[in-house]
């Protein structure tokens, strides 16, 4: 987990089943304070005896003022993360099969090849999904 991963946190309700809430991670830090899941109204860092590795998360779609910190542990990726980074490993594979390639080939076509590869990168760079 790392600054920007998306994550899902499980929100207390009453009379009726616990919903889960996007939250962007902004840093990863070890500390003994940090919000308990599901999270109560309104959220509050508890003091607990152990330190444990946390998340500072900020709430997508609602008051992104506020920054709670968060157990790792209690924290889920969401499927889109997931697919995210499958993709970038895929991209990065494929990349440098590519480079591997051209440095054996002189081929005008694995060059055009590459370059698409890289315009495909960067419309992902820019649209901020790697």
């Amino acid at each position: 987990m790392k600054f920007g991963d998306y994550v899902l946190i499980e929100q207390q309700r009453y009379g009726c089943g616990n919903e889960f809430y996007k939250h962007k991670v902004v840093n990863i830090l070890e500390s003994n304070l940090w919000t308990d899941v599901p999270v109560q109204t309104p959220a509050q860092n508890i003091i607990h005896k152990e330190s444990v590795q946390v998340a500072l998360c900020i709430c997508c779609g609602a008051s992104q003022n506020e920054i709670h910190k968060y157990r790792i542990e209690d924290l889920t990726i969401t499927e889109e993360m997931k697919n995210i980074k499958k993709l970038k490993t895929e991209l990065f594979k494929l990349e440098k099969s590519m480079i591997w390639y051209l440095s054996r080939i002189n081929s005008s076509y694995v060059k055009e090849f590459l370059n698409k590869i890289k315009n495909i990168k960067k419309i992902l760079i820019d649209e901020q999904i790697i």
